[in-house]
């Protein structure tokens, strides 16, 4: 057994850095990974919140009796808001509801939402009758990487009413394509701003828009 050698001071040192470098490599290759899908699932969980969103609205405009871009709830400013009439049936009665659906941020929130409210009446400016429903918060069930769903924010919400088509020329002046319904467009912008997985980059956010119109 004296005539067998182990390992020098040397060997055991460059082994030591042989693993130190591949460890260090296979870590850097893992976190990349990591922050690549998680940057994945953030951006599918905001497509999916934003579809959503659009969604659940497209089914309330399309039913409604009335609808009209204008100040409502606490929403005080103009194409920040839009209100419309649905009917209910309780008890074998129909019942209108007049709603609300608005930009507007309160204490906790990140930055502006999408909330939806009853109304006290169908009229410009007309108040909240009941606690306003957060319309980006009731989508948080959709999975989202880390806690991003509370950090989600809307931004450039614009309401506008669209009173006639534009001709071939581009002008809205031919009275043949009058919009007869109610008609207006939508867009707004989601971001999440504290959504960073790479500090040379920031995370993009995603417009949405559409248009809307009653069919009553």
């Amino acid at each position: 057994m004296r005539d067998h050698k182990g390992f020098t001071l040397l060997e055991a040192i460059l082994v030591v850095a042989i693993f130190s470098i591949i460890g260090l490599a296979l870590l850097s290759l893992f976190q990349g990974a990591r922050s690549g899908f998680d940057a994945a699932g953030t951006q599918a969980f905001m497509q999916r919140t934003g579809t959503a969103l659009v969604e659940e609205m497209q089914r309330e405009f399309t039913k409604a009796a009335a609808l009209q871009v204008a100040s409502c709830g606490p929403q005080g400013a103009m194409n920040k808001a839009v209100m419309y009439l649905t009917q209910t049936t309780q008890a074998g009665v129909v019942i209108d509801v007049p709603r609300c659906i608005f930009e507007w941020s309160t204490t906790g929130d990140p930055g502006p939402q999408i909330y939806r409210c009853t109304l006290s009446s169908l009229s410009p400016g007309a108040a909240c009758s009941d606690t306003p429903e957060n319309l980006l918060r009731s989508w948080n069930a959709l999975s989202a990487r880390a806690n991003v769903a509370t950090q989600l924010v809307a931004r450039n919400i614009f309401f506008q009413s669209v009173a006639s088509l534009p001709n071939a020329s581009g002008s809205p002046s031919d009275p043949g394509r009058q919009v007869v319904s109610p008609l207006f467009d939508l867009r707004f912008d989601l971001d999440i701003p504290g959504a960073v997985y790479e500090p040379s980059d920031s995370f993009p956010g995603q417009r949405f828009a559409a248009s809307f119109t009653t069919r009553n």
